[in-house]
């Protein structure tokens, strides 16, 4: 045995970061987060792009698949009078989205419906009712809409500025990223006085695919409308509900809540003047920003939206195309020359 004694040698002890060098290492975390973000946002963005077109692509196969059944798309309302409202049967309904229901997996809601013909005993159940409940192909991941796809129109809590003793589970209302094409004639206030019915949908229209001359490939059938609009608070509404841009996208009724004209751009906003200088409720000047804003097409999409045609494809317009040019996609039999831009 060995006389030597083994001893250990005592650990060297640690070096304790510095306080520079901790700064060091969460700028630089700081850094590489930054140069990320972005990324991960647009990854995002892409797949949010990808849902809605898989969205518009589901409703023009269920509008489709309607087609096959009637031979003819349904109307953008179905109503004696734009003012006349249920009870609603698959001839009598107040927008394209109820007789689709059966087709994009709402079958029962559609049934529900017709059961429950009274406007209060659609909202029984607050966010569960046949009216509150969300349809989740109708909502856009990326539209400035409510996160769980209802729009509180009436709170249930008593006391509150909404409250109503009606509806004592609240009225919520599920909403829509979507609209159909009432083509570009001016949206009135009500059936009387339209002139040309030149879009698939418009009221009580029974629109074929033999009639779109333009080509389905070259005609809109449903495209977005982006609800992201701060200043709409400046055009007068007293009900706090209506001073939100999004209480446009509930979906029980047609009109300027599902129906699309291009009247401006895509992507328009109201002008920033709105605010310091708004026009006086129910005026020729307030409707004008009244009808072109809730047509216009448009999504949360950076640089465009998505719109589905009527031959079921979807494709990303850009808001740099003309108006002219989306005029001619909204025509069905307009005989314009589509030219792509």
């Amino acid at each position: 045995m060995s006389g030597y004694a083994h001893g250990r040698s005592a650990p060297a002890p640690r070096r304790a970061f510095t306080l520079i060098e901790l700064l060091v290492a969460v700028a630089v975390i700081a850094v590489v987060v930054g140069l990320l973000l972005p990324s991960i946002q647009k990854v995002r963005e892409a797949a949010a792009r990808v849902r809605c077109q898989d969205n518009l692509k589901q409703i023009a196969l269920a509008a489709h698949s309607f087609h096959d059944v009637r031979d003819r798309f349904p109307a953008g309302e179905a109503v004696a009078s734009a003012d006349q409202l249920g009870p609603w049967t698959d001839e009598h309904y107040a927008c394209w989205i109820i007789p689709l229901l059966p087709h994009v997996g709402e079958r029962g809601r559609a049934a529900g419906l017709v059961r429950a013909p009274e406007f209060a005993d659609r909202h029984r159940g607050g966010r569960s009712s046949l009216y509150g409940a969300p349809v989740r192909v109708l909502v856009c991941p990326s539209d400035d809409l409510p996160a769980d796809g209802s729009f509180e129109y009436h709170s249930p809590v008593p006391g509150s500025r909404t409250y109503n003793p009606e509806f004592p589970d609240g009225r919520y209302d599920a909403v829509c990223s979507y609209g159909a094409n009432w083509g570009t004639q001016v949206f009135p206030n009500s059936a009387a006085g339209v002139v040309e019915k030149n879009g698939v949908f418009h009221y009580n229209t029974r629109t074929r695919l033999t009639e779109v001359a333009d080509g389905p490939a070259n005609t809109v059938l449903f495209g977005e409308r982006s609800h992201r609009e701060p200043r709409w608070r400046s055009m007068g509404f007293t009900h706090p509900a209506q001073q939100d841009f999004a209480v446009y996208a509930r979906w029980y009724t047609g009109g300027v809540f599902t129906g699309r004209q291009p009247h401006e751009a895509i992507n328009y906003v109201l002008p920033g003047w709105v605010e310091a200088n708004p026009p006086r409720t129910g005026s020729p000047a307030w409707n004008d920003l009244y009808h072109k804003r809730l047509l216009a097409y448009g999504s949360g999409h950076p640089g465009g939206c998505n719109l589905a045609m009527a031959d079921g494809s979807v494709r990303f317009v850009g808001e740099s195309v003309t108006l002219t040019a989306l005029h001619a996609l909204s025509t069905k039999a307009g005989g314009e020359v589509v030219t792509s831009e």
